[in-house]
C-alpha cells in the first residue's frame, strides 16, 4: 500500500487514501443530510408529506425512522462497520430517492427537496443521488477486489 510504517492488517484496509475519501464523502454526506432532519422532524414529516406519495401514518414513520437510518448508515460506512451492509443500504435508499425526485418532476410538483434543508430543486438532487451513487459502486467494487479468497487467512486479522 506504500504507507511508511508497518500497520495492522485491520487499520491498513482503512487506511487505503481514495477509499477513506470515497467513504468520508457517501457516509458523511448521510450523516450530515440525517442532523436537519432529526432537529426538526415536523419540518422533514413536511417535505416528505409534499411528495405526496405516502399518506399517513406512513409519512410520520418514514420522517422518524430515515433520520436515523441515515445517520447509523452513514456512520458505519465512514467507520468501515458493517461496511458492505451499510454501502447497500445506503445505495437502495439512493435507489428509492432518485425515482422519488423524478416523480416531483414528471408530476410538476414545485418542492424543493429535504434531503438537506431547503434549497435544492429535484434536478439538482437527482444529480447528486447518481453521483453518490456511483460512489456506493466504487465502493463495493474496491470492497470486493480487496476481500481475501475463500481458502485464505480470512481469520488473520
Amino acid at each position: 500500500m506504500g504507507c511508511c510504517c508497518n500497520l495492522p492488517a485491520w487499520l491498513a484496509r482503512r487506511l487505503d487514501p481514495l477509499e477513506l475519501f470515497l467513504r468520508l464523502v457517501l457516509g458523511g454526506f448521510f450523516v450530515f443530510a440525517a442532523v436537519p432532519k432529526l432537529l426538526d422532524p415536523l419540518a422533514f414529516s413536511e417535505s416528505v408529506r409534499a411528495y405526496r406519495i405516502l399518506d399517513d401514518p406512513w409519512n410520520a414513520w418514514v420522517a422518524m425512522g430515515l433520520p436515523v437510518f441515515e445517520l447509523v448508515a452513514g456512520a458505519a460506512v465512514i467507520f468501515r462497520v458493517l461496511y458492505p451492509g451499510a454501502v447497500i443500504a445506503l445505495a437502495g435508499m439512493l435507489c428509492a430517492f432518485i425515482p422519488a425526485l423524478a416523480s416531483l418532476l414528471w408530476r410538476g410538483i414545485a418542492e424543493e427537496c429535504g434531503c438537506l434543508g431547503k434549497g435544492f430543486p429535484p434536478d439538482v438532487q437527482i444529480l447528486i443521488d447518481v453521483v453518490l451513487l456511483g460512489i456506493a459502486a466504487a465502493l463495493l467494487w474496491m470492497g470486493r477486489r480487496r476481500a481475501p479468497a475463500a481458502g485464505g487467512a480470512a481469520g488473520a486479522d
